[in-house]
């Protein structure tokens, strides 16, 4: 077989290499580890479903995906194209998407910058604010958390703040995003979020509801108005809602909050529409 043409995508001039840079070479492409991007994933459940793709990939011997890191790390036998790993996950559905780790062309340049990004209602709002920080000038790499409202930013120079708040601006909806402060014990930091209450019938389930919310850990002020049948929730830092539905189920009563419905309007403050 042709050694430039089958080794030409593993090397911009594989004919230049000496017969024993040509054996290691075919070696390493045998059985070969890499690390990959992903994007799109928001729960263990999307952890699974991501793996579960990635290891039934033709040539994949093993594909381990971190949840919290964003990462796939995969082994294969031979070297498989980042273009059918990505097929194998639209073709297994779901919006998640894989992605060479980026590297500066010069060591050591690379930045890596984490932002709050308000707005997102829905795993749409997230995959349109990750693609427009992808195309900013600048941007290397961006990975964008819904559970988290937070977005990771690789670049190659300081992108100033203001310039990625105005591609959001530009390209509609109503997202910003905004320097992330440094978790302290200080006052002023804290984000605010508005949820819908079901379950509530007088005033004393209110004052049940308000209390349990308030003492979850994390949470710094809560505000239930039983007519809206909504709680006003500040926190220091975001608490996934699973966590608030848990403490309500603990401290009895038929109370329930939920996350938020793709169908729910983008507001000002994270309002979140519950069922």
């Amino acid at each position: 077989m042709n050694f430039s043409k089958k080794f030409k995508s593993f090397h911009p001039n594989p004919e230049s290499l000496t017969i024993k840079d040509r054996v290691n070479l075919h070696f390493n492409l045998r059985n070969m580890e890499h690390t990959y991007k992903i994007s799109g994933m928001t729960c263990d459940g999307c952890r699974k479903h991501v793996e579960e793709a990635l290891n039934a990939t033709p040539g994949v011997k093993k594909a381990v995906v971190d949840l919290e890191k964003a990462e796939a790390v995969v082994e294969m036998e031979p070297h498989i194209p980042t273009q059918e790993l990505e097929k194998s996950l639209q073709k297994a559905g779901g919006n998640y998407h894989i992605s060479e780790m980026h590297k500066s062309s010069t060591e050591g340049t690379t930045m890596k910058h984490t932002y709050n990004v308000s707005g997102m209602t829905c795993n749409g709002c997230r995959g349109h604010v990750e693609k427009i920080l992808r195309g900013i000038e600048g941007v290397q790499f961006a990975t964008v958390d819904l559970e988290r409202a937070e977005a990771e930013i690789e670049m190659s120079n300081h992108v100033k703040t203001g310039k990625l708040e105005a591609a959001l601006q530009e390209a509609g909806g109503n997202y910003h995003i905004s320097d992330k402060k440094h978790e302290s014990a200080t006052e002023g930091t804290t984000m605010k979020h508005t949820y819908q209450i079901a379950g509530m019938t007088c005033n004393g389930c209110r004052s049940h509801v308000e209390k349990v919310l308030s003492e979850v850990d994390g949470v710094t002020n809560v505000t239930v108005d039983l007519e809206k049948a909504e709680a006003e929730i500040h926190m220091q830092r975001h608490i996934p809602v699973d966590v608030f539905e848990s403490a309500l189920q603990q401290n009895g009563g038929n109370y329930h909050i939920s996350t938020p419905s793709s169908e729910g309007k983008e507001l000002m403050s994270h309002k979140y529409q519950v069922t």
